[in-house]
């Protein structure tokens, strides 16, 4: 069961080599399914991105570290 699809996006997969018009579901935080038309289970928010990509692995390391702000 999915918690969210990601509709229509294009998923860009570097490690594989892969750039393909695909669905993206989640569920519980975590990629659960990509595929051409992923199943809509009930009760899952789906999103539709077409012309949105999609890039698994990138992280977002900005931070602003300052005396009382941000700690690490």
């Amino acid at each position: 069961m999915h918690d969210l699809i990601l509709r229509g996006g294009r998923v860009l997969d570097i490690s594989r080599g892969s750039d393909l018009a695909a669905d993206v579901a989640f569920s519980a935080g975590l990629v659960s399914g990509i595929g051409g038309a992923v199943d809509r289970a009930d009760g899952a928010e789906v999103q539709p991105i077409e012309g949105w990509f999609v890039v698994p692995g990138l992280i977002d390391l900005h931070t602003h570290v300052y005396w009382g702000g941000t700690s690490l």
